[in-house]
């Protein structure tokens, strides 16, 4: 199997200590991995990357890294208007009145030869952006001339003064400064790679192209270009930030000044990096340090100035990771792991990811500087929802003495606060149980008072946190009694004066804590202390994670991780909350031969044809893969007793709650349907195979929703009495049916997508066998009662296949046929040039003649409403050239033996 451009990319993953040329935006909501790559060989990545995006059509998230002295000349427009504006606002005059002005500006500051044209790109998304704050809308432009830094601050600098001049008309709501993006001219922002756009999002598109250039009379000339003739495959570096070979032209004396102080600032200022904020409005010259020495003075400088309340976490993390052996440390993926759980705990952890990385020999204090440009292009969200909780976990695993050690001290510091003349709050209190059981329970809505429990391994939703209440009267309560026991002993075992000023203090502390004991067990002490909790225990992000990676996969005493290919423990930070609802069994062919041939044989009887049965091997491994890469739509096509339902409900048993049902109305709805109130849409998030209801007669496909479900682009719904949620879909679609959905487009977005699956055989008593029949097989009524023991082997033999394909699918020909076959039945013009007009050269075909035609024929096969003409000329004109004055060349149409209109002319 070829490579895929996933893995293509990640053999670019930026090795530690390196700079970076592409980052990958992640998005932990919408199931999106960020990264950070060095990619070497340019040419040969804009081939595959052409390839992945423009011709198959997948989604990709990349930025490129500006050049950082020089480059072509990058603008970022970004307009914000008020929410009730749906339509774009800016026009073709304001896009050319702002080329205008920028030509009118960059020859004040380079002398730009006369008669020399200059390409100009204009990009814009499709759509304007309506959330429900704000309506967004925007601007790329590349000019292309190739230019340094300071010139293009210059250049901002004066369009900023004049830019509402000749945009006055536009109703913004953002400032003029914030219209024009000041970090893609200061070149410390990524440019987003073309083709390639936000999670969430569209990408912006080429929609203009023109030419400028000043001629002999020092007057600009702006011509437009045609769109459609821009070869994409040869010219595409010209519409990327690094493309250096754009047109140069020399800088005006007039501005040199202004140049090398610019110039000379900005050294200045990459010099001043040097002062990384830390916490509090403190300043820490982490990049400066060059010595371990140094970055130990740095470290206790960073851990005094945490508020011991506040920041506790951030102390604890750093103790955590520093706990972590060369186990972590060394290996490189480990080591970046290490590095994204800290970034996403707080951005101030980056001292604590140089004082790790130090720990290594491959160490070297003049790479401070790389490693700090490496943890800023990791952004705000990374690979896995990786965060403290991880770091935690690691070390509880690699180095348990000291995680215990960690753990004891910290929950110790909280107990002796709760004891201390002032620290008796409810919240004291609620911080105890915190860094007791903040790995194992989480809240989710304060209102609401919704909580979860970890436990076997995934996230359990919990009643008002019932669990975590009763351990205030067990576990907590049991802290108090020890360290009341352990004081008393203490002051009785004559160690210590009970009469002087300290046994007089520890006498007191010994009461206090017995008291805190007796109230531990009071049913309004706990009220308060939960009511505490919950502000504490409040996780803003869980309902956004939970169940987001789509390549993880719960088990009850595991998870399989289709990243690394292995089956581990989970861990909270998994953030799983669905469950396959069995055991993971690892697949032995010897050991379990005997339910290994029952699964063949029941596969080979509902697809006695082995392409189909190959094919469906493979659609239902690539299930288990939340990531929809080949974009299918699949329908179970069969009528009587074909063993459709049997499939689906062994695919039940073995997928549990990653199994759902969903309405037909998914994708037969309206539009604005389907983001409204729906538990059946929230039921989908994490889901991995979703099968619909059986549609009626005369169902239709809404092809737009369709494709979004398809293409991976974001659902939303909300639960009964729950807040709404945003998700990307993980589930591949099916429909069950023995009645076809119908299509009304005939574009290819949409025919590519589906796949028809014939169910043929057919499952009966021997003695209802029909002779005429093929593919017929004896019903076994019992056959459900096999599917508990199926389940967990059929599973793993689907996690078998998926490892092998990657959750690839290859369409057979018998899919291909079947799919065709069925467009042939819903598209009416597809179907009617195969029957009734073929390739004649000289021949020719008036557009009337071929109308009474297609009437005659439509009303025969589909009924008496005949559709206009006009959708018929244009599928013409797609397949045999545009007509020319309402004629068809070298094509003819067929007419039956006894059709009184055949004529030698067509119609001529």
């Amino acid at each position: 199997m070829k490579k895929s451009f996933e893995s293509y990319l990640n053999s670019y993953y930026s090795q530690k200590g390196q700079g970076f040329s592409h980052t990958r935006i992640g998005d932990n909501n919408l199931s999106v991995k960020g990264g950070v790559y060095t990619i070497e060989n340019i040419p040969d990545f804009y081939e595959k990357y052409i390839k992945h995006v423009f011709t198959n059509g997948k989604l990709e998230f990349l930025t490129e890294k500006q050049h950082p002295d020089a480059g072509p000349l990058l603008v970022d427009f970004d307009f914000r208007y008020e929410t009730d504006i749906e339509d774009r606002q800016h026009s073709e005059d304001n896009i050319t009145d702002m080329i205008q002005l920028y030509f009118e500006e960059l020859r004040e500051l380079i002398n730009i030869s006369p008669n020399t044209r200059i390409p100009v790109y204009i990009f814009e998304k499709e759509d304007v952006n309506m959330l429900d704050e704000v309506t967004k809308d925007g601007i790329h432009m590349i000019i292309g001339v190739h230019v340094e830094r300071p010139i293009q601050i210059i250049l901002r600098n004066k369009i900023l003064k004049k830019l509402q001049d000749i945009w006055s008309d536009l109703p913004l709501q953002n400032t003029w400064d914030e219209v024009l993006d000041e970090g893609i001219t200061f070149g410390g922002t990524n440019w987003q790679l073309y083709g390639s756009r936000k999670p969430g999002n569209q990408s912006y598109l080429l929609t203009k192209l023109y030419d400028i250039m000043i001629d002999d009379n020092n007057d600009l000339c702006l011509s437009i270009n045609d769109v459609k003739s821009f070869d994409l495959k040869n010219r595409f570096p010209e519409l990327t930030a690094q493309y250096t070979q754009h047109i140069q032209f020399p800088i005006n004396d007039s501005i040199m000044e202004e140049f090398d102080a610019i110039k000379n600032s900005k050294k200045k200022s990459s010099k001043s990096k040097s002062k990384l904020k830390i916490i509090d409005n403190k300043n820490l010259d982490i990049m400066e340090v060059s010595c371990q020495d140094e970055l130990d003075q740095c470290i206790e400088q960073f851990l005094e100035i945490q508020d011991q309340d506040k920041n506790y976490y951030i102390k604890e993390t750093h103790e955590y990771t520093m706990s972590l052996t060369d186990n972590f440390y060394n290996p490189y993926d480990k080591w970046i792991r290490v590095g994204w759980a800290l970034k996403n705990t707080h951005e101030s952890l980056f001292i604590t990811f140089i004082a790790f990385s130090a720990q290594s020999d491959k160490f070297n204090f003049d790479k401070i500087s790389e490693f700090y440009e490496l943890w800023c292009g990791w952004g705000n969200s990374n690979d896995d929802c990786l965060t403290y909780r991880s770091i935690i976990y690691w070390v509880k695993n690699d180095n348990f003495e000291k995680y215990k050690e960690i753990r004891e001290k910290t929950i110790d510091y909280f107990v002796e606060k709760t004891i201390s003349p002032h620290g008796d709050t409810d919240f004291d209190f609620a911080m105890v149980l915190y860094y007791m059981y903040k790995d194992d329970f989480t809240c989710v809505s304060i209102k609401k008072d919704l909580w979860y429990i970890y436990k076997n391994h995934r996230w359990i939703e919990n009643e008002g946190g019932t669990d975590l209440r009763i351990q205030i009267s067990r576990e907590l309560h049991s802290i108090y009694i020890n360290k009341y026991n352990t004081d008393l002993a203490y002051l009785s075992s004559g160690t210590i004066d009970p009469n002087s000023e300290k046994g007089q203090a520890l006498s007191k502390k010994i009461k206090k804590t017995s008291e805190i004991a007796a109230n531990l067990k009071r049913r309004g002490i706990k009220d308060n202390i939960m009511r505490e909790a919950k502000e504490i225990f409040y996780d803003t992000e869980f309902v956004d994670r939970v169940d987001a990676n789509p390549r993880l996969l719960c088990f009850n005493n595991g998870v399989y991780d289709f990243d690394l290919k292995i089956f581990r423990k989970g861990k909270p930070d998994d953030y799983l909350s669905k469950s396959t609802n069995i055991n993971y069994i690892k697949l032995d062919h010897h050991k379990h031969k005997k339910t290994i041939d029952e699964l063949n044989y029941f596969m080979e009887q509902l697809f006695p044809k082995r392409e189909l049965r190959d094919y469906m091997w493979e659609h239902l491994a690539s299930t288990l893969i939340g990531e929809n890469n080949d974009q299918t739509f699949n329908i179970y096509n069969g009528s009587g007793s074909n063993g459709k339902s049997k499939l689906v409900e062994l695919m039940g048993f073995a997928l549990g709650d990653y199994k759902a049902t969903v309405p037909i109305t998914l994708i037969t709805a309206k539009r604005n349907s389907i983001g409204s109130t729906s538990s059946e849409v929230v039921a989908l998030k994490g889901a991995r195979y979703a099968v619909m209801q059986e549609p009626s007669k005369g169902d239709k496909i809404n092809e737009g929703i369709m494709k979004e479900i398809t293409g991976g682009d974001p659902l939303q719904g909300r639960a009964l009495f729950k807040d709404s949620i945003t998700f990307i879909p993980q589930f591949k679609l099916v429909v069950c049916t023995n009645t076809l959905l119908d299509v009304g487009s005939n574009d290819e977005g949409t025919w590519r997508r589906i796949c028809v699956c014939e169910f043929i055989s057919k499952f009966c008593k021997k003695e209802d066998f029909d002779d005429d029949r093929e593919h017929q097989f004896e019903l076994d009524k019992k056959l459900g009662e096999k599917f508990n023991t199926w389940a967990p082997i059929f599973l793993s033999m689907l996690i078998e296949k998926a490892c092998q394909t990657s959750g690839l699918v290859n369409v057979c020909d018998a899919v291909k046929s079947s799919s065709l076959n069925y467009r042939n039945t819903q598209d009416y013009y597809s179907e009617f040039i195969s029957d009734k007009v073929k390739k004649s050269p000289g021949s020719k075909i008036k557009e009337t003649s071929l109308y009474e035609v297609f009437k005659s024929w439509f009303q025969l096969h589909h009924g008496k409403n005949v559709p206009k003409g006009r959708d018929l000329f244009e599928y013409m004109n797609k397949k045999f050239g545009k007509k020319v004055r309402g004629v068809w060349s070298n094509v003819s149409i067929i007419y039956d033996d006894f059709d009184p209109e055949l004529d030698d002319d067509e119609g001529f």
